[in-house]
């Protein structure tokens, strides 16, 4: 499992009622847990460029990120 220091981060945005956070990076976007620090899913995107800013819906089961480019990038978020 990955941990915190080996993270590359562009943005961070936190669940709205969960304790995890979303990092946004080059061609990924991460899932950690806050207790703990270490990563627990993740989220691949097509492009290389890094996802410059995230946001988590309301009620945390919808994710958006866009990235260096200018695209819009969403994915559904399932709590395990």
């Amino acid at each position: 499992m990955k941990n915190m220091t080996d993270m590359d981060l562009s943005c961070i945005a936190s669940h709205p009622s969960l304790p995890i956070f979303f990092t946004g990076g080059r061609g990924i976007v991460e899932v950690w847990s806050c207790n703990k620090f270490t990563k627990i899913s993740d989220y691949n995107y097509p492009s290389k460029d890094p996802i410059i800013q995230l946001k988590v819906s309301k009620f945390g089961e919808k994710i958006a990120g866009i990235d260096a480019a200018g695209s819009l990038y969403m994915w559904k978020f399932h709590k395990k």
